[in-house]
């Protein structure tokens, strides 16, 4: 009986051995229970008002709009024919500054930022 009984306090022992003591996960379980998961929160989306020389008409909006849309982190882009501007929100880790205003000047125009205080995170 007592030979028994150490048997069995040895077991109890190998088993709290073989729990990991920060997740509380047994070490034989599947790769995918002993992964941990990490949340990345996404980045806040930015705002920047772009202040766009050369557009002479509503296509010029359009075809603006259109540029700056195709570029991979827009999520947005308002243009504005009246006011000479672009106002987008984007990702910065996606996309620059820099990368729209190529992006226009591929049209022709002139695209700075309207300004640079506007380059913030937009807030929703």
């Amino acid at each position: 009986m007592n030979r028994t009984l150490s048997t069995t306090i040895a077991i109890g022992a190998f088993a709290a051995l073989a729990i990991c003591p920060l997740c509380k996960t047994p070490a034989n379980a599947s790769p995918a229970a002993q992964v941990a998961t990490l949340r990345v929160e996404p980045a806040a989306p930015r705002t920047v008002r772009l202040h766009i020389a050369g557009m002479t008409c509503g296509g010029c909006v359009f075809g603006t709009k259109k540029v700056l849309a195709k570029l991979d982190g827009v999520t947005a882009a308002k243009v504005s024919y009246e006011k000479a501007e672009a106002v987008v929100t984007y990702d910065d880790e996606k996309v620059t500054v820099e990368q729209m205003i190529a992006a226009v000047a591929t049209l022709g125009y002139k695209a700075s930022v309207a300004d640079p205080a506007s380059a913030t995170p937009s807030i929703r």
